[in-house]
């Protein structure tokens, strides 16, 4: 690899290298500054560091490694620069699903905003869904799922929720229509569709996980939005194809932007309240 061009080599959904030049223009795009405080004879100081998404890579001096799921953010702003970059490697970010119609999941009338939703993230194979609390995230799951199983009918989805109380009540949302197992500790009931907490899954350990799931769904995404802590280094190393995350709340810090689109990708559908009193 010629290390003084721009050039971009997506190595999986998980890890891209990029080259030199393609870090200095945008260095300070994936950059921010953190405080750091420690204790001295004079008492507790404050140290301002500068942190970024980039990471060496030590086996090819001049390249660094940055999240898959910063690509198209990173070559628009290329692009704005009037920078040319070289992108080669995984680069396909389609997926074959197709938009869900309102009826078309047995038993569910789905509303305008979720039958919107689904037609925004259709086709996608990563991305954020952004809805405000009450526009009904949960069927919006139920219609990714529909999606990915009429792409592939033997596919295993994974549903991440935070609390063991989410997982429990997401699966018997989701047991109507699918075959749902929730993993539970040590208890593991199978199924098409896994409801499990990241520390569950965590248990059972990323090589596991990465064989045996196609898809990912991460309910209340906003919280991989740290990359210093464990919830976004399992996503992103979990190196699951198709990853969606669920939130009403998107991050106000740079890092916390940067991170999140970095693990699962960017905003690819909003609905806010008022869209969905509008709606009806």
């Amino acid at each position: 690899m010629n290390v003084k061009k721009p050039i971009m080599v997506v190595l999986n959904v998980s890890d891209t290298i990029v080259t030199s030049p393609v870090r200095k223009a945008v260095l300070s795009d994936l950059s921010w500054e953190t405080k750091s405080y420690f204790r001295t004879s004079g008492g507790i100081k404050a140290k301002i560091i500068q942190d970024s998404m980039f990471v060496v890579n030590r086996k090819e001096p001049g390249t660094f490694y940055v999240p898959t799921g910063l690509v198209p953010f990173i070559k628009r702003r290329l692009l704005e620069k009037g920078i040319d970059v070289e992108i080669s490697g995984d680069t396909n970010t389609k997926a074959k699903t197709k938009a869900v119609q309102e009826t078309e999941i047995e038993g569910i009338k789905l509303r305008k905003a979720q039958i919107e939703i689904l037609q925004y993230i259709a086709g996608k194979s990563r991305g954020v869904i952004h809805a405000a609390t009450g526009i009904g995230k949960s069927l919006v799951a139920l219609g990714i799922f529909h999606q990915h199983k009429l792409r592939n009918p033997e596919c295993k989805i994974l549903f991440l929720a935070h609390t063991i109380d989410l997982v429990v009540q997401a699966a018997d949302q989701f047991k109507a229509h699918f075959s749902v197992g929730v993993w539970q500790g040590d208890k593991r009931i199978d199924g098409d569709i896994i409801c499990a907490t990241i520390q569950t899954a965590k248990k059972i350990g990323l090589n596991k996980i990465q064989k045996m799931f196609e898809v990912l769904v991460v309910d209340e995404a906003h919280r991989c939005a740290d990359a210093s802590k464990s919830y976004f280094a399992f996503i992103q190393d979990s190196f699951i194809r198709y990853r969606y995350g669920l939130t009403a709340t998107l991050p106000n810090s740079k890092e916390g932007r940067l991170a999140l689109e970095g693990c699962i990708g960017p905003v690819i559908a909003s609905y806010d309240i008022a869209q969905g009193v509008e709606d009806g």
